[in-house]
């Protein structure tokens, strides 16, 4: 089976050697990589350095570190002083050992008392039977932080504690998702989860991570499955491991299933709030992949009113009684997921022969609703979101833009014009030819050559324009400091 080799780039392997002679002095101690791949841990220039590997191309001693691990196997006498290093592979679609140790038909041997649900556990336990001073490793950094992968390691965390670390981006070995990992020196003694949880792990965003800085959801809800503890039922939630896996998956469930997580009414609040982190996840800089859902409660429990209202909400805004509730929905369309914008208003609104409360509406029955001073405003944004929101709509809303401004406005155009192999939007201000000043009235005439014209923002045009400014200032990246310039020239007095 052709194996490959496990590397590590340089920059990572030095990282580790720098965090290691901080505080020992190396030389005094035989390096040994049990795991060495490409020995990229074993390039230095050092008195006694050993390299093992099971891929008979390594150029090492061909010897499974994972089968009876003793001193003897690598020529180590049992008072040497030892230093163990190196990246260890590990049960991960991104693991640096080659998919073919995956295999099925490739038979990779395993002491019971060393196999575990993670090949990288596997070698911590088997580092800690060989008892070296000091281990300087890159491991995920979710063996430490997770509570279940932490109590795995019980071999490892009953002799050894985390001296220093530096946590550091999946990305210097793969594209794929990203995920943290931590080179770690361990010294002999014994850690429990209390302590990873007081640890500060240095990053290389020159930032720090501590479990203890943060309240977690898992604190508040069920994460799994939870059919048999929950009575009354309102919803269902897929079942979430770490913000990573929350990137990934879903979140709330049209159907049950046997692998949901059921939620009661006290909780809905609580399966919104995921759904909203959700959202902003992907924003998150990656060292809190591996962890739980962050929520600071008692700043949630200020503002959770806001998540009462539907568990699917998406925009919710409220201006005094002039609106009842927007919200957009995500409704499965066919295969396809569609944005659906509700303006909802009190059913007495609604002006028919005969008053609809407390009735149902007959079959092609319609209604008239009455836009007037008090509704207006907010039904005009409503159509402003639809118009962006929507690129069939455009012309729809445009059109009862038109009925609706009259006199106030001559016409509000978004075009779609070809820009080299891009679609545009375009986005025109039209006004009356008579409003521009110039020496001669432009209108019947062609404008000569390089000749301009006035045009005077007053009283009842100002609002228009500056509306137009504010979409063109959204819609375009680009322009945003354009449009603040302008405003800042008529604003000025």
């Amino acid at each position: 089976v052709n194996l490959g080799a496990y590397y590590t780039p340089p920059y990572l392997v030095d990282c580790a050697y720098r965090l290691l002679k901080k505080y020992v002095g190396i030389e005094k101690y035989t390096l040994l990589d049990t795991a060495c791949g490409n020995k990229e841990f074993l390039k230095l220039h050092h008195p006694k350095k050993i390299g093992a590997d099971i891929d008979p191309k390594c150029g090492a001693l061909m010897i499974n570190a994972l089968v009876n691990p003793k001193r003897e196997n690598y020529g180590i006498s049992q008072d040497e002083p030892l230093i163990i290093v190196g990246n260890p592979p590990y049960n991960d679609r991104t693991s640096f050992i080659k998919q073919d140790i995956k295999n099925k038909d490739f038979i990779f041997e395993i002491d019971n008392d060393l196999k575990s649900r993670d090949l990288g556990i596997s070698f911590l336990k088997s580092f800690a039977i060989l008892k070296p001073a000091f281990i300087c490793v890159l491991h995920p950094l979710s063996y430490l932080i997770k509570e279940t992968n932490f109590k795995q390691l019980k071999l490892f965390k009953d002799n050894y504690k985390l001296l220093d670390a530096l946590v550091v981006s999946s990305k210097h070995f793969t594209k794929s998702n990203e995920f943290p990992i931590v080179i770690a020196l361990y010294e002999q003694g014994r850690m429990d989860y209390a302590d990873i949880r007081r640890f500060i792990f240095p990053t290389d965003c020159d930032t720090t991570l501590c479990l203890n800085d943060f309240d977690y959801i898992a604190n508040y809800v069920d994460k799994y499955p939870n059919a048999k503890k929950v009575g009354a039922c309102v919803g269902y939630f897929f079942p979430m491991r770490d913000i990573n896996a929350l990137k990934r998956n879903k979140t709330f469930l049209n159907v049950p299933s046997a692998n949901a997580v059921y939620i009661s009414q006290d909780k809905l609040i609580y399966y919104q709030y995921i759904h909203y982190f959700k959202e902003i996840a992907p924003k998150i800089p990656y060292y809190f992949g591996n962890l739980d859902i962050i929520i600071d409660h008692f700043a949630f429990l200020e503002v959770k009113d806001a998540f009462l209202k539907d568990k699917r909400t998406r925009l919710e805004y409220f201006n005094d009684n002039q609106l009842s509730e927007i919200v957009i929905r995500e409704q499965q369309y066919g295969s396809k997921t569609q944005a659906m914008l509700y303006f909802c208003f009190s059913i007495l609104e609604l002006k028919t022969a005969t008053p609809l409360l407390n009735r149902t509406a007959m079959l092609k029955e319609y209604a008239l609703l009455i836009i007037h001073k008090t509704n207006a405003p907010m039904f005009l944004e409503m159509l402003k979101i639809f118009g962006l929101l929507s690129q069939a709509h455009h012309n729809d809303v445009l059109k009862i833009l038109e009925k609706i401004l009259d006199n106030q406005l001559s016409e509000i155009v978004i075009r779609e014009q070809q820009y080299g192999s891009k679609t545009q939007a375009m986005l025109y201000f039209c006004f009356s030819i008579l409003e521009l000043k110039t020496a001669t009235p432009l209108l019947n005439r062609t404008a000569m050559l390089k000749e301009y014209a006035l045009l005077i923002i007053h009283k009842t045009n100002a609002p228009m324009f500056l509306e137009m400014l504010k979409i063109f200032g959204l819609l375009s990246q680009a322009h945003h400091n354009d449009v603040l310039k302008i405003l800042e020239k008529i604003l000025q007095n």
